[in-house]
């Protein structure tokens, strides 16, 4: 496996620190994740960058951390990490802003009509505790549609069957 030996030639540091801000990070970003996958011998045929989920305190957090710096290396989560914390500052520490950006960016890449979306949903202030999960709920409707086309939706407006209007007898009853 190639990735093996380039992880096992390379000469990284294994205790630098991923947050800094070197033109070369990407290489160390592939580095760890190829030591990773060597260390707990993922076959090339998985492709996912960091295998399987890991269940053990440690490894889990490791991979999450390994899977955020990749995440982070893509353009589009990048700018919506922007955005987002253009939007509401607040969320800069929180940890699982990156996790919106990313489906943010899976939904509208280019940040074509979302941001509008985000900009009205956080004219609301956010609660003080887990902004960034409050923010993914609000966006919800816009990550996550329920109709994939507008034929399917048209097809509720107008449905063969509708509810029946109550009656009398169906309503509640006034004065007893």
């Amino acid at each position: 496996m190639n990735f093996r030996r380039s992880a096992h030639n390379s000469r990284v540091d294994p205790t630098h620190n991923n947050s800094c801000a070197c033109p070369n990070r990407t290489s160390h970003v592939i580095a760890d994740i190829e030591l990773w996958r060597a260390a707990h011998r993922i076959p090339d045929s998985d492709l996912r960058p960091t295998g399987p989920v890991q269940h053990h305190l440690i490894e889990a957090r490791t991979q999450h951390q390994l899977d955020d710096l990749l995440a982070e290396q893509s353009e589009p989560v990048l700018n919506w990490l922007t955005w987002i914390r253009e939007a509401v500052p607040a969320t800069a520490e929180d940890p699982g802003t990156i996790r919106v950006a990313r489906e943010c960016a899976k939904v509208d890449p280019a940040g074509v009509w979302l941001p509008r979306h985000l900009r009205e949903q956080t004219t609301r202030p956010l609660p003080d505790d887990h902004k960034a999960d409050a923010l993914r709920y609000r966006l919800e409707k816009w990550l996550n549609p329920v109709w994939k086309n507008d034929r399917e939706r048209n097809s509720m407006r107008n449905p063969l069957r509708v509810a029946p209007k109550p009656t009398p007898s169906h309503s509640p009853r006034i004065g007893g």
